[in-house]
């Protein structure tokens, strides 16, 4: 269905004729790919390919964003104001980015706290295998965060690009 979305939204791109009708639209899709991340961190996790995908498309609107306004600029047009809303609005949405990241990395962490748990109880117990099992999730855990967390710094050094071009 993703390819369908795409084409859905590039019709509505051609169809809106104004820069602002275009900027609005586009904060709007920057919208739908912080909803698409949050979705794809819960539901599956750091290791889909379809969060690098959303993350891009997110980059991708935003560079939009500010290749309007610069057009609009070079035109002669007053640009301050309208500038500064799109700031604010993105700004607002890459706190709502922050935070899909942030409730992932909770989860990810309650999930390590728990294996812990389990394993001193393994290793209470004697049984090597299962506090071994628990070990090796742990490991996992602990790669999915650090995977987790660049992904996070590499979304926010690039909007970070992109906003100030804005």
């Amino acid at each position: 269905l993703y390819p369908v979305d795409q084409t859905v939204e590039n019709v509505q791109l051609v169809l809106a004729t104004s820069p602002e009708a275009q900027e609005g639209l586009r904060v709007r899709l920057a919208e739908e790919r912080i909803t698409e991340i949050k979705q794809l961190l819960e539901e599956r996790g750091v290791v889909t390919p379809d969060l690098d995908i959303a993350l891009s498309n997110l980059q991708l609107q935003k560079q939009k964003v500010a290749d309007l306004l610069a057009q609009q600029k070079a035109q002669g047009k007053s640009i301050e104001q309208n500038a500064d809303k799109l700031d604010d609005e993105f700004d607002l949405k890459e706190k709502q980015l922050e935070e899909a990241f942030k409730a992932a990395k909770d989860l990810l962490k309650n999930k390590k706290k728990e294996l812990k748990f389990q394993l001193e109880q393994a290793e209470e117990a004697g049984d090597t295998t299962k506090a071994n099992e628990f070990k090796n999730q742990i490991a996992q855990i602990e790669t999915q965060l650090k995977e987790l967390e660049a992904k996070e710094e590499e979304a926010e050094r690039l909007l970070e690009e992109e906003e100030e071009k804005i």
